[in-house]
């Protein structure tokens, strides 16, 4: 694989650096099978303040922007402190928190605030707020942060390198429709790669599941919740990527990925006054079918039929 790394500033150089491996470390048993792909691809880490990951099929050019490169570690950051902190497996009843109380907690929310407002806006990485760290220690929350950003760009890399692997043309004009068929085999196709149980040791699971739901709860949360871009014409709907890539490998009795997945929906929802009706459910995974829902008629009034 070839790979340009632009100059820059940014604290996220540090996760750049390693970008290049991502692909093989989510999925290491799998990296005789992606070698021959290597020669193909070339990833560009460019300076740019929108969120960029993309890929050109037929040059294999991979362009990632240190921008989504930031979002993604204060993302992972964030939500992997909130879930640690205030949820810890608890099922969501209407119980309040005090997100200021903590200061780690409330640095964290700080920096989320941050990266919600950050794509294709100028504000540097927030001074005072928690950043990448050339050696985290191992159990630190920055530590985690980095793993989780490295398995969810993972994700995202075997989302892009699908298309050409694939072989889906590039951009058709006016013609959207082959456009959202190309994108839910590309998402199908990088969930298989993580996860599929066929080959994903058991113990590696949760954690490829969760750090794949980092990135899919980005997008969900960012695009959708915070903007109303839920999407439906070109690729599927935010909620449905998120729910579909891992309902196919997870089983709903999976409570640690589906508790995660759930509290940091709720997390986002509230945020903008998203309410789910009152009531108590019957597991983890019951509830995040209940945001799903729920999403999909906000979905319906951001983008009537």
């Amino acid at each position: 694989m070839r790979v340009r790394l632009h100059t820059t500033n940014s604290p996220a150089r540090r996760i750049a650096d390693l970008l290049p491996r991502a692909l093989e470390l989510i999925a290491p048993e799998k990296v005789d099978d992606l070698a021959q792909y290597f020669d193909e691809i070339t990833l560009e880490v460019v300076v740019d303040s929108r969120w960029l990951c993309r890929i050109e099929p037929t040059s294999g050019l991979i362009t990632v922007s240190y921008r989504a490169v930031e979002i993604l570690w204060a993302v992972s950051y964030a939500y992997w402190t909130f879930y640690a902190k205030v949820v810890n497996g608890r099922m969501p009843c209407g119980q309040e928190v005090d997100l200021s109380e903590d200061p780690e907690l409330a640095a964290a929310m700080s920096l989320l605030r941050w990266g919600i407002a950050a794509d294709g806006a100028s504000e540097p990485w927030p001074v005072q707020t928690p950043s990448p760290l050339l050696s985290p220690s191992p159990g630190s929350l920055e530590y985690a942060a980095q793993q989780l950003c490295l398995g969810a760009a993972g994700l995202l890399l075997h989302h892009e390198l699908a298309h050409k692997r694939l072989r889906h043309p590039g951009s058709n004009g006016s013609d959207k429709s082959w456009t959202l068929e190309a994108e839910k085999d590309a998402d199908n196709f990088a969930a298989d790669w993580i996860l599929d149980q066929s080959t994903c040791p058991a113990d590696k699971r949760e954690f490829r599941a969760i750090s794949a739901s980092v990135a899919l709860l980005m997008a969900t949360a960012f695009f959708g919740i915070h903007r109303g871009e839920y999407g439906g014409l070109t690729h599927p709907r935010v909620f449905d990527r998120l729910f579909n890539s891992l309902s196919r490998h997870l089983e709903p009795d999976n409570d640690g990925v589906w508790s995660f997945v759930g509290s940091v929906l709720l997390l986002h929802m509230q945020s903008m006054g998203i309410q789910l009706p009152p009531k108590r459910y019957d597991s983890h995974f019951d509830f995040v079918n209940a945001c799903v829902d729920r999403l999909a008629q906000e979905a319906e009034q951001w983008n009537p039929a």
